[in-house]
């Protein structure tokens, strides 16, 4: 109770409040699962440009390989043209050529393929995290109902 007989009040003014603490211990699990799934959240959010960042840089190391790759092969290709070195020196560069490309096809896609599992992994978390707003604020509501 918060007023006491005779007390002048006004409209709207809270007179009293029920205590259930069943109530107010499940609103307090509940809101500390909201701020562990943000936290969450937020440490995937950290991990998640981490891993753009490694991937990008991947990448790149992957497009310079290619390039030099590709330049080995047109060195190697213009001597073999004027005879200086031997045809097997172009198919080891041609398969070296090869090899890069491969790797940065396949680094393209993967990398492609991981911000996808990412970006679907951030939203369900993000799901989550309203899941849990929304029964942190059904809770609170319920507890407002006792005032």
């Amino acid at each position: 109770v918060h007023v006491r007989a005779g007390d002048v009040v006004k409209k709207g003014s809270l007179l009293a409040e029920i205590d259930n603490p069943d109530l107010r211990a499940e609103y307090s699990q509940e809101e500390s699962r909201l701020q562990q799934a943000e936290k969450e959240l937020a440490r995937m959010q950290i991990a998640n440009r981490q891993q753009q960042l490694a991937n990008t840089q991947q990448l790149a190391l992957d497009e310079i390989a290619l390039k030099a790759a590709s330049r080995e092969h047109e060195r190697v290709k213009d001597a073999v043209d004027k005879q200086v070195v031997a045809r097997v020196d172009l198919a080891v560069a041609r398969d070296t050529l090869d090899s890069a490309r491969t790797r940065s096809d396949l680094g393209r896609q993967r990398i492609a393929l991981e911000s996808e599992r990412m970006n679907f992994e951030l939203q369900s978390k993000m799901l989550e995290v309203d899941r849990q707003r929304m029964a942190v604020a059904e809770l609170s509501r319920r507890l407002d109902e006792l005032k």
